[in-house]
Parts: structure tokens; sequence; C-alpha cells
């Protein structure tokens, strides 16, 4: 039997159609707001950008235009290798194409895990954020922060179910809210303050001097996550050797533009409305991140603004969980296709084309884990520092290895007729600019996470569940051949 044969025989479709892939209409928008959702742009805003200027100092701005430049550079090889690449599993197919298939596996691995905790972090800081609208701004009563989580878990779980096209218009909508409030913010801020009073010199080298810049990169690295989101939609996408690149690029640039900007605007607005220089606002932006955020919203826009921040906060989480959760089921998915995980995990559904019982897997997967942690009385807010930044961590790897996987496979293949730039130097830049990231993310886990014990003890674990991989792969190969053979499957 052949792995082709294989795939057609043991893949059960639910009837969907002959091929049993997944369905869908996805044009450049739908993947476009599936990506830019799952970073939660209203959340980076709130949250991550003063911390990123309290650990990169005033040039951070700049640091977002880099952090642009070294996924511009990855995404020439990135899609070059995607039009010869049929397979959506993104980080998985990619890596088994460039470096086999025991890599292929422990790469879907990793990205399960980062993906998984991921989704549990956003639920933990879903239950810092709901609870505080429900009680503080709509006088509602007191929630622990679990049940808001399982709210959200239980409106994942229905929205899972069904073709991405609802999601995509779901994620739309909210989408529009959070990006519609940030860009109400920097109009309101560049207006108030006036160009003539704007400090300029922090997009020169002389402000990237912070003793912390290493941090505060891997924190800018961390606001480009689900970049590979483009290709893992790519069976639910409608021309998707045109709609992908082009979703690709406009997310690098609408993120850069943005955060760069909002970070830009952050410095001058806190720094005009406290009274004092920009050189004060590191400080002010390190003791209470969030509050800092909070009182440029209510200087510069009122306190209407206040509560229509805290409303959009809590459906961008809602958004960023809603596209991490449909981005593991189609992991899942993939894997189950390959039967390296049980095939009825590749099943698509007859009437929605989705990957229907792969996401009801994600479902109980996730309120198993929020009702463990509500039994052990985990805290939410340290639950949130740790999953994310380990998750964060796992990603840059994985963006590292597939980076490897690029080289390898384009010039392996060189009559596809790419050019030495596309072979080499792009994808080879990437590959030095992403160690660098590994390498100081992996030098400040323990600032990441809020403890050195913690953070050694999560770089243990990726690595551990990269050799689960590998050990799964290898026990494929010697137990279930056809199914190794079906790795990654182009």
């Amino acid at each position: 039997m052949t792995a082709s044969e294989f795939e057609k025989t043991e893949v059960p479709t639910d009837g969907a159609d002959e091929d049993g892939s997944l369905k869908g209409s996805l044009g450049t928008g739908g993947v476009l707001f599936a990506v830019l959702a799952y970073n939660g742009p209203l959340s980076v805003v709130m949250g991550f950008v003063p911390v990123i200027i309290f650990s990169g100092g005033l040039g951070s701005p700049a640091l977002f235009v880099m952090g642009g430049i070294l996924l511009t550079l990855f995404a020439v090889g990135f899609l070059a290798m995607g039009r010869h690449m049929k397979n959506p599993g993104a980080f998985y197919s990619y890596a088994t194409a460039g470096l086999g298939r025991p890599a292929g596996v422990a790469a879907s691995f990793i990205a399960l895990f980062s993906y998984y905790v991921t989704l549990l972090g956003s639920l933990a800081y879903a239950g810092l954020s709901l609870p505080s609208l429900v009680h503080d701004t709509l006088y509602g009563p007191q929630m622990d922060w679990w049940v808001a989580a399982l709210i959200y878990a239980g409106l994942l779980a229905v929205l899972g179910y069904f073709s991405i096209e609802l999601s995509s218009k779901v994620l739309g909508v909210l989408l529009a809210g959070e990006l519609g409030i940030i860009l109400l913010l920097n109009l309101f801020v560049g207006a108030n303050v006036g160009p003539s009073n704007f400090d300029y010199y922090v997009f020169t080298p002389s402000e990237w001097g912070a003793s912390s810049i290493g941090l505060a990169l891997l924190f800018v690295m961390l606001c480009f996550g689900g970049f590979e989101a483009t290709a893992v939609f790519r069976e639910e996408v409608k021309d998707p050797d045109r709609t992908i690149p082009r979703a690709t690029y406009l997310t690098i640039v609408v993120i850069v533009t943005m955060f760069a900007i909002s970070t830009w605007m952050f410095i001058n607005g806190f720094g005009a409305s406290n009274g004092f220089g920009v050189d004060k606002v590191v400080e002010a932006a390190g003791a209470d991140p969030f509050g800092a955020t909070t009182a440029n919203v209510s200087t510069y826009m009122g306190a209407v603004a206040v509560d229509a921040v805290t409303i959009l906060l809590c459906t961008s989480i809602f958004a960023s969980t809603l596209a991490c959760h449909n981005i593991i089921s189609r992991y899942l998915y993939n894997l189950g296709v390959d039967s390296v995980i049980p095939h009825h995990l590749g099943k698509v559904h007859a009437r929605h084309g989705s990957p229907h019982v792969a996401s009801i897997v994600v479902s109980v997967a996730t309120i198993s884990a929020i009702a463990i942690l509500a039994l052990v009385s985990a805290d939410p807010a340290t639950l949130y520092s740790t999953l994310i930044g380990v998750a964060g961590y796992a990603i840059l790897i994985l963006l590292f290895v597939t980076s490897v996987a690029i080289i390898v496979y384009l010039n392996r293949h060189r009559a596809h007729g790419m050019g030495f730039g596309t072979r080499v130097v792009a994808p080879g830049l990437a590959v030095v600019g992403l160690f660098v990231s590994v390498y100081l993310a992996t030098k400040n886990m323990g600032l990441l996470v809020g403890s050195e014990t913690r953070g050694n003890l999560l770089i243990a674990l990726v690595a551990l569940i990269a050799v689960a991989g590998v050990g799964v792969a290898l026990y494929c190969r010697a137990k279930k051949p056809e199914a190794y053979q079906s790795i990654g499957r182009q």
C-alpha cells in the first residue's frame, strides 16, 4: 500500500468530499484577521508596550521595525517554499520537508504545546479582565477567574466546531473594534501633543542602548506570534498561492506600523500628559504598565473611552483565544490525517468542512485544564505570565528550526528556478537573526517568567516535548511504516 492510498483509505471524512480536505473560501482579509486576532493588538498596546519600553528604553519603537525586517527575511523563503507545500501543517510540514520526518513531528509537538499553553494563558488573562469588567465597570457580581475562563472556552467550543467562515466573521467584527480604538488613541495623542513636540530620536541607534534590550527584543518578537497561521489555513483559502503571500506581507506591515506608532505615541503622550520629558517615561511605564496606558486613554479620550477600552480588551482576548483554538485544531487535524495520532482527529465535517473532531478534543482539553487549575487555586496572573512566556520561547525555536529547514529545502530543489537571494541570502539572514533571538530568549527566560528556576524547567520541558516528537516518529517508522511514510504528506 502506498502512502497516498493509505491516506485515502484510512482517514475518514464524514462524507465531506472525496479528498476529505478542509473547506473554506477565506480571502486575504480573512487570513489577516486570523493572524492579527491571535496577536490581540489591544492587549499588546495595553500590556506589552509599556513593558517593552521599560526593558528597551526610548528606542523601543525601532525594535518593532527590526522585528519586521527579520520576519520579512524569513517570509521570503517561507513563501517560496510554501508554493510547493500543499500540506497546511506549517511548522510541521516545513520541518518535515526540509529536515526529515522525526524533525517534523517534533516541530508539530512543540507547536501544539506552544499554542495550547498560549490558549490557557490567554484564558487566564480573560479571568482577570472579564470579572473586572463585570464588577468594576458594569457594577455586576464578583466572578472567579475560572468562571470567566469557562465562559470563553464554551464559546470557543461552539464557534470552533463550525466553518472557518463563521470564525472569520466574528474575528473581523471584534478586530475592527480594537483596531479602531487603537487608531483613535494614537490620533488623539498626536493631535494634542502636536508633531512639533514629538521626540523623533527614538528611531535612532543612539537610543538602543538599554541594559535589557535583549528582553525587549524578545517581547517584540512575541508580538509577532501566530505568524505561521497564514499557512495553517491553506486548505480553507481561495487561491492560496496568491492569498497567502499577500496576507503574510500585509500582516508584517500592519503589525510593524501599528505597534511602532503606538509605542511612539505612548512615549510622547505619557510624557506630555504628566508634565515631564520622555526620559522619565521608561520608569513610569515599568512601575505600572497597564495603569500607564489607561492613564493615557483617560487623559486624551476621557472616562467613557476607558470603559470602552475595558470592554474591547475582553473582546480582544476572546478573538485571540478563538484564533488560537482554530490553529490548534488544524494542527491536530493534520497529524490525524497522517495517522501520527488517532486518525479520527483527521475527520472533516460533512456540512461545515471543519476539523470538528479535533476542535472537540481541543475544547475538552481546555475545559479540563481550567477545572484542574481552579481546583489547585492557581493564580491567573502568574499563569498568564508563565504560559505566555514559554509559548513565545517555543515559537521562536520553531521559527529558527523552520528557517533552517527552508534553506535546506530550497537548495535541494534548485530546479524550481529560485534565485540565490531567495534560496540563501534572505533565509540565511533570517537564520542568524532568529538564532540571536533564541539565544536572548534562553538567556532571559527567567526574567520573562519571573523565576530563574521556573525558566530552566520550562526550557527543559520544551526540549522533552521535542524528544517525545522524535520518539513518536521513530515508533511509527518501526511499527507503522505506512503512517511514517505519510508524515508531512505533499
